[in-house]
C-alpha cells in the first residue's frame, strides 16, 4: 500500500468503539464468508501481530493477521492460535470507508515495536500513536499531536458487533438481528460476555438471513437460531440434512408440532416473520423457552408406541410425538402413531 505523506487526513465516516473497548469475538468463518466480503479485495497489514499480556515470551503468544476489506471498509485482526486453516477468534478494529483513512490509521505499521497488536488498535481508533523502533531510539514524538487534530470531525459510534449495555452480564443467551447500512441482515449471539455471529449454513437461503415475511431468508434465520439454542450446530450439516428424513428428525428444529408442521417453520411464522423487515430486533433465550413451552413434545425422546428410546428418528406426522426407528418403520407409508392412525377416517391416512 502507498505511504501517506501528509498527516491531515479527513477521518469523517470512520466508525469504531472507544480506545480500550477491545472485544475478542468468535465465529470468524461466519463473519468472513459472506458474499460481499468474499468478493472484495483485501489489503493486508502483516500476519505477525502479537497480543502482549503478562510476562509470556513473545514467541509463545498467538499471532494475528490484520487486514482491511475494501468493499465494506472493515479492518480486522484474526488469530491463528488453534486452527490455522479455519481461525475462529478475531477483533473488529473499526470501519474505514476510504483507503487513505485506513492507511493513516495503520501508518508505520511495519515498524511498530514488537508487533504490538493492542498498541496498533489503540492508534487506529484515534489514541496515542503506537511506538516504532525509531521512537524507542528517540527519533520521533510517539504522541504526534497533529494526529488528534485529524480526528476532530470523526464520527464515533459502536460497531454492530459490540455488546449492548442491556446484554452484559446476563445468565442467558441473547439473539440480536441487525440491519446494516448496506441492507445486509446479520444475527448476533451474546453469551457469557462474548458476542459472535450466528452460524449460517445455507439450508434455505445461501445469501443469508432475513425476517419480517414468510420466505426462505426468515426460514434460514429460524432454523439456525433453533440449532444454536439446542446446541446442534456442531452436527448441523447440509449432508446430514439432505441425506434422509430420518437424519432430519435427529435435530430438534425438524421435529413436528402437534399439527404436523416442522418446528422451525412454525417458529418462522409465529416469531421471525413478526419482526419488522427493515428494523433490528432483540430476542432472548428466555423468550425462546417460553415459546417452546407450547410444544413440549419436541423435547421427548421416548417412543410413544413401545417406550424405547426414540432419539428423534421419526415423528408422527399428525401429532408430532416421537416414534423409534422400529415403530416408525412399521408405519413407513403413513408415519402416524397408532392413536392418530385410528382417528383418521377409516384408518386411511
Amino acid at each position: 500500500m502507498k505511504h501517506v505523506g501528509k498527516i491531515e487526513v479527513d477521518m469523517r465516516g470512520c466508525v469504531y468503539p472507544a480506545l480500550n473497548q477491545i472485544e475478542m469475538l468468535r465465529g470468524f468463518q461466519s463473519f468472513i464468508h459472506t458474499p460481499k466480503r468474499e468478493s472484495s479485495p483485501e489489503h493486508d497489514f502483516g500476519c505477525h501481530w502479537k497480543w502482549r499480556e503478562g510476562n509470556a515470551p513473545i514467541h509463545l503468544l498467538p499471532s494475528a493477521r490484520i487486514s482491511w476489506i475494501e468493499d465494506t471498509g472493515e479492518l480486522y485482526a484474526v488469530f491463528f492460535d488453534f486452527n490455522i486453516s479455519k481461525p475462529d477468534r478475531y477483533i473488529l478494529i473499526g470501519v474505514y470507508p476510504k483507503e487513505e483513512q485506513v492507511e493513516f490509521a495503520m501508518r508505520d505499521w511495519a515498524t511498530i515495536e514488537h508487533h504490538d497488536l493492542r498498541a496498533i488498535i489503540i492508534q487506529a481508533r484515534g489514541g496515542a500513536k503506537a511506538k516504532t523502533y525509531a521512537d524507542v531510539e528517540g527519533e520521533r514524538d510517539p504522541l504526534e499531536a497533529p494526529f488528534q487534530r485529524a480526528l476532530d470531525d470523526a464520527q464515533f459510534s459502536e460497531l454492530e458487533t459490540m455488546i449492548d449495555k442491556e446484554d452484559r452480564g446476563l445468565p442467558y443467551k441473547v439473539y440480536r438481528g441487525d440491519v446494516l447500512p448496506d441492507g445486509e441482515c446479520r444475527v448476533r449471539v451474546i453469551e457469557n460476555g462474548v458476542s459472535r455471529l450466528l452460524e449460517h449454513y445455507g439450508v434455505h437461503s445461501p445469501s443469508g438471513f432475513a425476517w419480517g415475511y414468510g420466505g426462505s431468508g426468515p426460514a434460514e434465520t429460524a432454523l439456525n437460531i433453533l440449532a444454536d439454542f439446542f446446541g446442534e450446530h456442531e452436527t448441523f450439516t447440509l449432508r446430514k440434512l439432505k441425506s434422509s428424513h430420518k437424519a432430519q428428525y435427529k435435530f430438534h428444529a425438524f421435529r413436528r408440532t402437534p399439527n404436523g408442521e416442522l418446528l422451525y417453520q412454525v417458529f418462522k411464522r409465529q416469531v421471525i416473520a413478526g419482526f419488522a423487515q427493515d428494523k433490528s430486533w432483540r430476542y432472548t433465550e428466555n423468550d425462546l423457552r417460553a415459546w417452546l413451552a407450547k410444544y413440549p413434545n419436541v423435547f421427548l425422546d421416548v417412543c410413544v408406541q413401545c417406550g424405547e428410546t426414540a432419539s428423534g428418528a421419526f415423528h408422527c406426522r399428525q401429532c408430532g410425538d416421537p416414534l423409534c426407528a422400529n415403530c416408525g418403520a412399521d408405519e413407513i407409508y403413513v408415519r402416524l402413531c397408532d392413536e392418530c392412525f385410528d382417528k383418521s377416517e377409516g384408518g386411511d391416512a
